[in-house]
């Protein structure tokens, strides 16, 4: 029962190929849509939020850090992974007098 029920669906779908496109769905010199730019927040540094509510600006970074160390980021990273120093919310950012970032300026050797 289900074969002969398929056969027919199959049937109809071979004949609507063999059929030609019809001419109200072939339209010449359709326009494309255009792109519309998203205007968002732009995002200042000194306003940006963490999650926590901790402001970004008022953080001391690693490139911050590796900048008084004189040394390349890339340095400073691998030396405070060295120290095995915890990232904290997933960014190298300390708050200021923080016993984290005494830890990091003591593994640059600052």
């Amino acid at each position: 029962m289900k074969a002969a029920r398929l056969e027919g669906i199959l049937e109809e779908v071979k004949q609507g190929l063999n059929q030609p496109i019809p001419a109200h769905t072939l339209k010449e010199g359709t326009k494309m849509a255009k792109k519309v730019e998203k205007k968002g927040k732009s995002k200042d540094k000194a306003e940006t939020k963490k999650s926590n509510g901790k402001s970004e600006s008022n953080l001391v970074t690693l490139a911050d850090l590796a900048k008084e160390a004189k040394s390349s980021g890339a340095a400073a990273r691998r030396k405070i992974r060295a120290s095995e120093l915890d990232r904290g919310d997933g960014r190298w950012a300390w708050e200021p007098g923080s016993k984290q970032l005494k830890t990091a300026r003591s593994a640059l050797g600052l």
